[in-house]
Order: C-alpha cells, then structure tokens, then sequence
C-alpha cells in the first residue's frame, strides 16, 4: 500500500456521537490490517482507554495517547514519552483552583482528580476508566503527569487558554480537543511529535503516512503526515490544513477515507 501507517484520531472521527463504532469503520479497518498496513489510534484519552477501543476493532495497534504526550508499540512499548514539568504542572493547577475550573489529570495511567463531581464521573463513563480522588499538588510531587483537562464552557476556556498562552509561551503545548476541553501537555507533547516517533521505530517514511482527525489537537499529526485528512465536522482551521476532507463521523468518513484513498489510490 502506498500509505503504510495510518494514524486514526477517536472522539467526533473514528466514532460515532455516542462513543460507539459503526461497522462500516471495522470493516474498513480489518481491510487495512489485510493489506498490511498498521493502523495506530491518535487520541487525547488515556492509553488504558485507547487500548479498550483498539480491542473493539479486533486489532493490536500502536497507541498515541494523552493528546501525543505518549506513543507506545502495539505490544505497549513505550517509544516516546513528554511528561509535563513538575513545576508547570502545579502552576496549572494554581490557576485551575484560583479560577474555579475543573481540573484533572492522569498518573501511571489512572485518571486522577480532586472532586467527585459530575465533569469527572462523565468523563470517566465516556472513557470507560475508572478514577480516582487524590491531592494533584501531592500527585504531581511524585510524578510528572503526561495532561492536564481543564473543562469549562468555551468562552471561559478561550479566555483561559488565551491567559496561559501569554504566560507560558513555547514552555507549554495548549489545545483543545472539544470547545469545553483545554488540554495542557508538554511543548513537544503533540500527536505530530508522537506520531514520527513511531512511524521512526516502524521504519515508515513520512510519505508512507496517511492521519485523520477533527480538532485542534489534530493539527500537527494532519500536517505532519504524507496524507493529512479532515472529516467534514472537523473545526474549519482544520480542515484548511488538510490535504482532503471526507465525510463527517456520522457518514462514515474514516471508512470512507480508507476505502477511497488507502485501498483504491484515490488521487488527492
């Protein structure tokens, strides 16, 4: 195949509005797999999470996990790692608590938080994890967290963001994977980042790689790779940096993309 790693985003692109996948998108994938191409999943969730929706599919796959903060073989072999400083890390948590945001974050790849409130339930449920109350100011002491979520309505995490990225400049990477969701990872902690580490330790030239995804946590693995797709509910900032745009994750776009410009060779 001409693109030999194919690098899938989760959440509003491989799945559905409820969480789930559509058989269009399995079939598509255990094409790929066939073919002999490696399909790895590119997501801002926690690798336990990634790995539970790598089983759905019937796959081992490499997993990019925590917005690109960690890339891991599909046996779990860690090839890439960018934990968030210490330091950095209590400093978020400073503005979080002093502007009442919710905050949580990850350590040995449990979910962490400080309030069992709803945000933190839910998203838990989504994520299909469990979780877990902890002091972070004592959590991150003992050791560096790969994000930090900080969720809130969109215009007070514009506003956030915008704040932290005045403060912190190149120190710190800030995206967004949802309008609600602020995610702060180390400044190389990015999808783009993780994903030449891996197709490095594959032995896959750049042009042999083929990314699909939605949000601003995209950007960078859509960019970087020899074939960068947007699905159509993709953020328009996204989608100008695409080399193509496919139908939404309701139309099936990944399989769409699959079928269309892996398997068929459509010219893009």
């Amino acid at each position: 195949m001409r693109y030999r790693l194919l690098a899938l985003d989760l959440d509003d692109t491989l799945l559905y509005d409820d969480f789930s996948i559509a058989d269009e998108e399995k079939r598509a994938v255990e094409a790929v797999v066939a073919a002999g191409g490696t399909v790895a999943l590119a997501t801002g969730r926690m690798y336990s999470a990634a790995r539970k929706v790598a089983e759905e599919l019937g796959i081992a796959a490499p997993i990019i996990s925590y917005g690109g903060a960690s890339a891991r073989m599909a046996d779990g072999t860690p090839i890439f790692v960018r934990n968030v400083p210490r330091e950095l890390a209590l400093q978020i948590l400073e503005y979080a608590r002093r502007y009442q945001i919710h905050i949580h974050a990850y350590a040995g790849d449990q979910l962490v938080g400080e309030q069992d409130d709803e945000i933190l339930r839910e998203y838990a449920r989504v994520n299909r994890v469990d979780y877990h109350l902890v002091d972070l100011e004592e959590a991150f002491s003992e050791e560096e967290p790969p994000k930090l979520l900080l969720i809130d309505q969109p215009e007070r995490i514009d506003a956030l963001q915008q704040a932290l990225a005045a403060n912190y400049g190149e120190r710190l990477h800030l995206t967004k994977s949802k309008p609600y969701f602020l995610e702060v990872t180390h400044p190389e902690g990015t999808k783009g980042r993780a994903l030449a580490a891996l197709a490095a330790a594959l032995g896959v030239n750049r042009e042999e790689v083929f990314a699909i995804g939605d949000a601003p946590n995209d950007r960078e693995m859509i960019a970087w790779a020899g074939l960068g797709v947007a699905v159509a509910n993709a953020t328009e900032a996204v989608r100008s940096i695409a080399d193509r745009v496919v139908p939404s994750n309701k139309d099936h776009g990944v399989a769409y993309a699959l079928m269309h410009l892996v398997l068929a060779h459509e010219r893009v």
